[in-house]
C-alpha cells in the first residue's frame, strides 16, 4: 500500500494514465490525492474528473479552477470564463451526468490532514495560513495564495504538500521544473511541475518522499497555451470574427517564438524521470460552449 499526491493534471488527461501506469496505482490498495486543477488548459478535462470519481482509492480535492467552475455553474459567476478556454465548459455542458459530476465536485474537500508513516501532512491546493486554525482557513486563501504562504514558516507539527503555482516559479532556475522543497523552513512541498505548460507531471510519494515525474511532450504549443490567457485573444468579445481572432493569433505566435523551452525535471538518487509517451496536443478552435448552464 502506497500513497501518492499530484497536483495541476490540468486536462493532460494521457500524461495523468501514464504516470499511474509508472507509479503502478492499485486502486484497491493505494491511495492517491489529486490536489485540484484537474480542469481547463488541457484537451481532457472531463475525462480526468471522471476517473477520480470512478475510482477506488482516488480523492479531489478543490482547486481554484475547480472552485471557478462550481461558482459559474451555481452562482452564475463569470470569472471562469476568464480564466478558461471554454474547453471543459463545452464538455460539461455536453455530458448526460452533468448535474451528478458538478454536485460531486462541490463537496470535495479544500485541504486533507493525513498521517503516513507517523508523519503528518497537510494536502491542499495552493497554501494554509498558519496563523489560523484549521477549521478557520480562508477558501479565497487555500485556493489562490502564493508569495506570503512561502515567506513564513508553516504549522511545526505538519508537512504543506500543495500545487497551484508551477515550480518554476519558486526554483532558482526559472526553467527548472522539479518539485519544489522549501528549505528555509522545511515544512512546504510543491509538486505542480507545469505540466500543461511543457514541464512535467509529478507524483510525490509520502511513504518515502520519493518523487516520480512523467515529461511533458508540449514544448512551444504549451507556452503557447500558458500565456494565452494572459492576452488579447482571450479577453477578446465573443462577437469577434474568426478572422480577427485568427490574425491577433498569428501576431501572439511571433511572441511565442521568443520564449525558451522548460527544462526536464533533473533526476537525482529519489527522483525518477521518464519520457513521456507521445500525446495528442494541437492548438485548435475551442468548441462552442454556447449551451445552457
Amino acid at each position: 500500500m502506497a500513497t501518492y499526491c499530484i497536483s495541476d493534471v490540468h486536462g493532460c488527461y494521457d500524461e495523468f494514465m501514464n504516470l499511474l501506469e509508472i507509479i503502478n496505482f492499485n486502486s484497491e490498495q493505494d491511495n492517491l490525492y489529486v490536489l485540484g486543477d484537474v480542469i481547463d488548459r488541457g484537451k481532457k478535462p472531463l475525462e480526468c474528473l471522471n476517473y477520480i470519481r470512478n475510482t477506488n482509492g482516488a480523492e479531489l480535492l478543490i482547486g481554484n479552477h475547480e472552485q471557478m467552475m462550481i461558482d459559474y455553474y451555481f452562482n452564475f459567476d463569470q470569472l471562469w470564463r476568464k480564466n478558461s478556454s471554454g474547453k471543459t465548459r463545452y464538455q460539461v455542458n455536453s455530458y448526460p451526468q452533468k448535474a451528478a459530476l458538478l454536485q460531486w465536485v462541490k463537496t470535495r474537500p479544500y485541504y486533507i490532514d493525513i498521517t503516513v508513516n507517523e508523519r503528518n501532512y497537510l494536502l491542499v491546493h495552493a497554501a494554509i495560513n498558519a496563523s489560523l486554525p484549521l477549521d478557520n482557513q480562508s477558501e479565497d486563501y487555500m485556493l489562490w495564495e502564493r508569495d506570503g504562504f512561502i515567506e513564513n514558516p508553516a504549522f511545526e507539527t505538519h508537512t504543506i504538500i500543495f500545487g497551484h503555482t508551477p515550480t518554476p516559479y519558486f526554483n532558482t532556475d526559472k526553467l527548472d521544473c522539479s518539485v519544489w522543497f522549501d528549505k528555509k523552513h522545511n515544512d512546504k512541498i510543491c509538486i505542480d511541475c507545469g505540466c500543461v505548460f511543457g514541464g512535467a507531471l509529478a507524483a510525490y510519494r509520502l511513504d518515502d518522499g520519493n518523487v516520480f515525474y512523467l515529461n511533458s511532450n508540449r514544448g512551444k504549443d504549451a507556452h503557447k497555451y500558458f500565456y494565452v490567457e494572459d492576452n488579447e485573444i482571450d479577453k477578446a468579445p465573443e462577437t469577434l470574427s474568426l478572422q480577427q481572432k485568427q490574425e491577433l493569433e498569428k501576431s501572439f505566435d511571433e511572441y511565442i517564438k521568443t520564449l525558451p523551452v522548460i527544462k526536464s525535471a533533473d533526476p537525482n538518487s529519489s527522483v525518477f524521470v521518464y519520457p513521456g509517451k507521445e500525446a495528442e496536443w494541437e492548438w485548435e478552435e475551442d468548441e462552442d460552449d454556447n449551451t445552457n448552464r
